[in-house]
C-alpha cells in the first residue's frame, strides 16, 4: 500500500504569484520529487481506509500530469520576464503583457487544482470533510503563528525566537553557527 501524499506543486502554481519570482519555497525533496508522502498523523485525523488512500493518490498523479505544462509554462514565463528586466531598456507594455500573462497561467493553475481538489474532495464521507475544518484553520493560523514567533510573542517550540536570524545578520558576520536544541 502506498502512503497518501499531498501535492506539493499544485500548492506551488497555485499561490500568490510570487512563485513566479522567487524559489526560496522549493517544493523539491530530497529525493527530487515535486512531492513527498504525507504524514500518517492526515491518514490518522481523516481516518481514511486503503481505498481512498489509493484514490487520493491517484487524482494527486492526475493532477500533477496536468499542471506540468503549466509549470513549464511558469518557468518560461520567468525566464522572459528577467530577461525583460535585464534588457538596458525595459518595454514597459512588454512587461505589462507579461505580468498579465503570468497571472493568467497562475489562474489556470488555480482553476485546474480546484477541479482536482473537488474530485479529492468526493473521496472523503462527510465525516472526514468536517474535519478539514480544523485543518484549514491550523493553516491560516500558522501564518499569524510566525509573524508572532518572529516578533517574539510567543515562543518557538524549535528554539529561541529570532536567534538564527540575529545571528547570521551582516552585524556579527553572519559566521557563527548555533544550533538550537530541539531542532
Amino acid at each position: 500500500m502506498t502512503l497518501l501524499r499531498t501535492t506539493m506543486l499544485a500548492g506551488a502554481l497555485c499561490c500568490a504569484p510570487a512563485f513566479a519570482n522567487d524559489t526560496a519555497g522549493s517544493t523539491e525533496t530530497d529525493s527530487g520529487s515535486l512531492s513527498e508522502p504525507a504524514p500518517q498523523a492526515l491518514q490518522d485525523v481523516l481516518r481514511l481506509d486503503d481505498a481512498q488512500i489509493d484514490a487520493l493518490e491517484k487524482l494527486r498523479f492526475e493532477l500533477e500530469d496536468a499542471a506540468f505544462p503549466l509549470y513549464q509554462k511558469l518557468i518560461k514565463q520567468q525566464w522572459e520576464l528577467q530577461q525583460a528586466y535585464r534588457s538596458k531598456e525595459p518595454n514597459v507594455a512588454a512587461l505589462d503583457m507579461l505580468y498579465r500573462d503570468i497571472n493568467q497561467t497562475l489562474g489556470e493553475a488555480r482553476e485546474l487544482a480546484g477541479k482536482y481538489r473537488a474530485k479529492s474532495l468526493a473521496v472523503l464521507t462527510q465525516r472526514q470533510n468536517f474535519a478539514l475544518y480544523n485543518l484549514r484553520m491550523a493553516l491560516r493560523l500558522n501564518f499569524a503563528a510566525r509573524e508572532a514567533v518572529a516578533q517574539n510573542l510567543i515562543e518557538d517550540p524549535f528554539g529561541v525566537p529570532g536567534l538564527e536570524r540575529i545571528v547570521n545578520s551582516d552585524s556579527y558576520g553572519g559566521s557563527i553557527t548555533v544550533f538550537n536544541e530541539g531542532r
